[in-house]
């Protein structure tokens, strides 16, 4: 299922329709329907509309662009489908958002609390403000933690280095912590935080599946970035 949900969330303004999905993991359309509810929790469709949203209210709050552009670009056919899903989901209308109570929920601190874990879990050493950085595009070895920031275990980077050393891949030994949602605005306990480290493209490429362990290309751009320094 790893695969099926890194191209999800790499490509919510495309066209991802069941059949399409279940193409894509080889599958039947009732067999992943079934096994994605199941292992995720939500349907297909209804966890595909969700992080569309949900990238749709943070746009809404850090893009001046006109809601049908926003709309269009997380994969909604027209503004009149876009505003019901959306008052549907948050309870109010995207253009109410943009101008009311949409800007604290998105810009709630997701890393406070991951910050105070972190501070409590490892070796003595200092992290970094929260800044805006652009990064480029980086090829990872990760494992998806999935609840609240806080309850991410330090030791998480491990098994993903244990699982790259079984396969004798040769790591650049950087480690990184990708949290994907705004718990301001989704489920903590459906919060999704990668922890990744870096590997060349081809190892990437190749990799597999195994023991929950995964591989994508982060895409470059910007991100808010907290960096750890010690031991």
């Amino acid at each position: 299922m790893i695969p099926t949900l890194v191209h999800i969330q790499t490509h919510l303004d495309d066209d991802l329709k069941l059949e399409g999905l279940a193409r894509l993991a080889g599958v039947t359309p009732s067999h992943f329907s079934r096994s994605f509810t199941a292992t995720v929790g939500e349907s297909p469709r209804a966890y595909v509309e969700r992080l569309r949203l949900e990238r749709a209210a943070v746009l809404l709050v850090v893009r001046a662009a006109s809601v049908l552009e926003i709309a269009l670009e997380s994969g909604f056919q027209s503004h009149e489908t876009f505003t019901r899903a959306f008052s549907r989901q948050f309870g109010i209308a995207p253009s109410r958002w943009r101008h009311g109570s949409g800007s604290h929920r998105v810009t709630a601190d997701a890393n406070d609390g991951r910050r105070r874990s972190l501070a409590d879990e490892l070796p003595e050493g200092s992290l970094s403000p929260t800044t805006i950085r652009t990064l480029r595009s980086l090829p990872v070895l990760f494992q998806r933690h999935l609840g609240p920031y806080d309850e991410v275990p330090a030791t998480t980077w491990r098994d993903v280095q244990a699982a790259a050393a079984r396969r004798r891949i040769l790591t650049q030994g950087m480690l990184l912590g990708v949290a994907h949602d705004a718990p301001g605005l989704t489920d903590p306990a459906r919060c999704r935080f990668d922890a990744c480290i870096v590997v060349d493209g081809p190892a990437a490429a190749a990799w597999r599946p195994t023991n929950g362990v995964g591989a994508q290309f982060l895409p470059g751009g910007p991100f808010a970035t907290t960096t750890y320094v010690g031991p």
